[in-house]
């Protein structure tokens, strides 16, 4: 049987033999345009319009003739002596008693309205092998170019279409988890769609994964604003207020940070960054920490560690001696190493009694002194702090 891949790279076998390899590439964009005009037929004139718009009408009929030619050679007669292509004086079509296959074709056979089973939509959604005839592009064929884009245009529609009902089958089904990812795929394809954001962190929710759902909407917040300069709408922020309160009195019925047994409360450092001042990205993420709720509550890392430390971030020397713990005044100079093992110290510390993630932002130009540190925290996977880099 004849096989027409228009989804990816453009394949055609018969009975199992790459053909596609013996056509020429306006061939091949023959074959799909009748293909996708199968319901009808397509008049020679209409077709050398698309492939030879610069050639006289005798060399571009003659040129339709001649691809016409090499396809009925290419791809045989089935058993009943059909031909894929039907020829008249004025026009062509493909012939609907021939069997062959097609991908696009069978994607036409989805309708967002009709009911499907999990199965049936798994089956669609792996037709998806890439673009529509991706990679594909005729020199001068500027129609047929632009048809090409119009038809990627309507494939990933219909690819979020068939994604969307497959996320809510999975949904109704209590399966939350292969519907998290079904919606991060459709994510991938727009990756600016509120209404997916919104469904992304309620089943996050579902999930009991509040700190995720809020770790997800920073990340689309951040990338709204740095590549459309836009807030999250109404419905989303009010989506991630509903989750920090809930995470937060979820925490509060839970007991003091550092209970024995107890769910850690979530941290969300996202450090400013300076590339010019060294350590300035440590010392703004020291303040973040210093600000948190409950952080008066929780024992103090070492006295040692916060005058190291001080040397980048004074206001650690002046929270201590403000209790009476410390004398001497700020260092006037820290070894870096010192810096470093301070710093690892002190996540390691407060990662007892606190979920800690650190939103590396990639837009910004970390000072490398910081960039060094972090990339060594980072390696020693410290319990309880987690880095997560920016899109």
């Amino acid at each position: 049987m004849l096989s027409i891949n228009m989804l990816g790279e453009v394949n055609i076998t018969y009975k199992g033999e790459k053909i596609v390899d013996s056509l020429s590439n306006k061939t091949v964009a023959m074959i799909c345009l009748l293909v996708l005009n199968r319901d009808k037929n397509v008049s020679k004139e209409k077709i050398a319009s698309y492939f030879w718009p610069d050639s006289n009408e005798e060399a571009a009929r003659y040129n339709v003739r001649y691809n016409l030619w090499t396809i009925g050679k290419l791809i045989p007669k089935d058993a009943a002596g059909e031909t894929l292509i039907t020829t008249g004086k004025d026009c062509c079509g493909i012939n609907n008693r021939y069997r062959f296959t097609c991908d696009r074709v069978m994607l036409d056979t989805y309708h967002s309205k009709g009911k499907r089973s999990i199965n049936d939509l798994l089956r669609l959604k792996e037709l998806y092998k890439g673009d529509f005839l991706e990679g594909m592009y005729l020199k001068n064929c500027n129609e047929f170019n632009e048809m090409i884009l119009f038809e990627r245009v309507i494939c990933q529609n219909k690819q979020v279409e068939l994604l969307d009902e497959l996320a809510r089958e999975y949904e109704e089904n209590q399966r939350y988890e292969e519907s998290l990812k079904t919606l991060q795929e459709m994510l991938a394809i727009e990756p600016y769609n509120e209404a997916f954001a919104i469904r992304v962190m309620g089943l996050y929710g579902q999930l009991g994964n509040r700190a995720a759902a809020i770790h997800f909407y920073k990340k689309f917040e951040l990338s709204l604003r740095n590549n459309l300069g836009i807030c999250p709408d109404q419905q989303l922020q009010e989506q991630y207020r509903f989750m920090m309160e809930d995470s937060i009195s979820s925490t509060a019925s839970k007991g003091k940070p550092g209970s024995k047994g107890k769910k850690l409360p979530y941290v969300m450092l996202r450090p400013m960054c300076i590339q010019q001042v060294a350590f300035f990205c440590l010392a703004d993420m020291l303040r973040q920490m210093e600000e948190q709720e409950g952080y008066q509550d929780i024992p103090m890392v070492d006295s040692n560690t916060r005058m190291d430390l001080s040397y980048i971030y004074p206001e650690l020397y002046t929270n201590q001696a403000r209790q009476g713990q410390l004398s001497e005044g700020i260092p006037k100079e820290v070894p870096g190493v010192r810096i470093i093992q301070g710093f690892y110290r002190y996540l390691e510390h407060y990662g007892k009694y606190y979920d800690i993630h650190i939103i590396v932002d990639k837009n910004q130009v970390m000072d490398a002194m910081s960039e060094e540190i972090f990339r060594y925290l980072e390696s020693r996977k410290i319990p309880n702090v987690n880095f997560i880099d920016t899109m």
